[in-house]
Parts: structure tokens; sequence; C-alpha cells
């Protein structure tokens, strides 16, 4: 939580709970944004139990699961650290280095880990504490206007897959979409390699080296502007129901789009989505 009190000081706040020190728990941790600190304060008495060092423009602030650790976003215009501050010793400890994530902002303590958003670069995160590293990062640009290229999409039909291409003008039920026919002995539930080659004036989808759809980029500039020039993330998600599958499979019951089938093959852990390898290659540079 944070936010702006009046007068001299900025402020922000939050609760101490959990496995803490007794001298910590059930205490308030309030972010002095002006004097650049963080003091542990009890909330009957008000009285200030230790104050450290909070970093640079400190912005927000949490407190690990077992309430020993309390971690501060230091927004700063743009630096990229997060302070870490020992609630038991009442230290401050080696920042959290974000290297090219700037502004660090929302923070939230879930799962173990730390996540938190990096305003500058428009990307979410979470640092694993017991690896001391950054695990995971994704843009957070506004879709469709960053665009989404899908190499598979499966749901569920014994013979066929399918591809599509979204952007600005083409997104959600998105005219570049294609369906690719398969052998039902030799559909989407064994092995296969699927692809896309993609380049700055087309993309070309393969099933195991065979050709099933182009998009040449003055096909997709019909529809909207070209979305392809920029950095993607891969992603390899299983997604349960929702609009697609209910277009394909006309299910409702007992959720739109996943049959009680489905429900029932997760229901006993037999549902199973399976990759062998993943590859990205690039064309060599002189």
């Amino acid at each position: 939580m944070s936010g702006n009190g009046q007068g001299r000081t900025r402020w922000g706040a939050a609760l101490v709970s959990g496995q803490a020190p007794s001298t910590a728990s059930g205490a308030l941790l309030v972010l002095a944004k002006t004097d650049q600190t963080l003091s542990l304060v009890d909330p009957a008495t008000f009285k200030v139990l230790g104050q450290v060092p909070s970093g640079p423009d400190p912005h927000e602030v949490v407190v690990s699961d077992d309430g020993k650790t309390a971690y501060i976003a230091n927004y700063n215009g743009g630096g990229n650290i997060i302070t870490t501050v020992d609630l038991v010793a009442m230290k401050a400890l080696p920042p959290i280095d974000l290297g090219p994530l700037r502004a660090p902002h929302g923070l939230d303590f879930a799962g173990g880990k730390l996540w938190f958003t990096a305003e500058a670069s428009k990307a979410i995160g979470s640092y694993d504490p017991q690896s001391k590293k950054v695990d995971w990062i994704l843009g957070t640009g506004q879709w469709p206007a960053t665009g989404e290229i899908d190499v598979m999409e499966y749901v569920g039909e014994p013979d066929w897959t399918s591809v599509a291409i979204h952007g600005p003008g083409y997104s959600g039920n998105t005219p570049l979409v294609h369906r690719a026919q398969m052998d039902p002995a030799d559909g989407p539930s064994n092995w296969h390699v699927y692809a896309v080659e993609w380049t700055a004036d087309a993309m070309i989808f393969t099933i195991d080296g065979r050709e099933i759809y182009r998009a040449t980029r003055q096909a997709i500039e019909q529809y909207g502007k070209w979305a392809f020039d920029n950095e993607k993330y891969l992603i390899l998600n299983l997604a349960l129901g929702g609009n697609y599958p209910r277009s394909v499979n006309k299910t409702d019951d007992p959720y739109p789009g996943l049959p009680a089938g489905t429900v029932d093959l997760i229901k006993q852990d037999k549902a199973r989505f399976l990759v062998d390898w993943v590859r990205v290659t690039a064309p060599a540079t002189e």
C-alpha cells in the first residue's frame, strides 16, 4: 500500500504478519519517502521499534510470507533496484539488481516469490529469494498492438490444429487464421514438430516441415498495421475452456468450451500437455 501524506513526508505502509519474530509480528512497516527510511512501528503505542534506510525513492513495501524480510520498490526515476531489509536484525541487505528492468513499482509476495512491476520497462516479473535470481519476466505492452503469433492451437479435435495471427485491426476473431487438417490416426495427440518461419516480410507456418499456411506482410497490412518488428515472448500454456473451444464443441456444461470428460481427466490428474523440445534459430549475421 502507498499514498501521499500531508506535509513534508510522503509515506507508504505494510503490515507484518506470518512467522515474524515477536518484536515485528503485527507491527506496521512505514516508508518515509522524503526521508528515505523504513520504520517498524507498534500500531498500539505508535512507538518506533526500529528504522533503516529504504534506498532511493522508496515507493511500495511488502513482507515475505514468514514475516522476516521486507522488500522495497525503489522507483527512483527509472532505477533498477529493490531494497531488501532483514526485519529480525533491522538492517538493510544488498539490494536486488533488476538489470535492464527499470522503475520497480507494484509489489506482492506470493508462493515464496516476490512479484513486481517494472513501469519504465513495461514488464512484470518474479524474484526467487532462494536462487537470488529474477526467474520470470513478461512484457505488459498493450495487446493487440504488440502482435501475437499462434504457432499451434489445439482444442481437442482429433484431426486438426490451427494457427493464427493477431494485431491491431485483426485480433480476437482474426481473419488471419487457418486450420491444418491431420490424419486422425496421426493427429495432434501424437508427436509433431510445429514451427513458424518469421521474417520481416512474411510468416510461414509448418507441421513436420510441411507448409500449412503463409501470410505475407502485404496480406496482413490489408487488415491493420504490421506488429511484428518487435521482440516477442515465447509462451507455452494450457488453457481450459472459453469462447474459442466453445465455438467448436458447442459445450456449455459444466463450463463453456470445457466438456465433462475433460473435467474428469483433470480431476483424476490424467490431463497431459507434453513438450519434448523448443528451439529458436536466426539467420547467421556477418
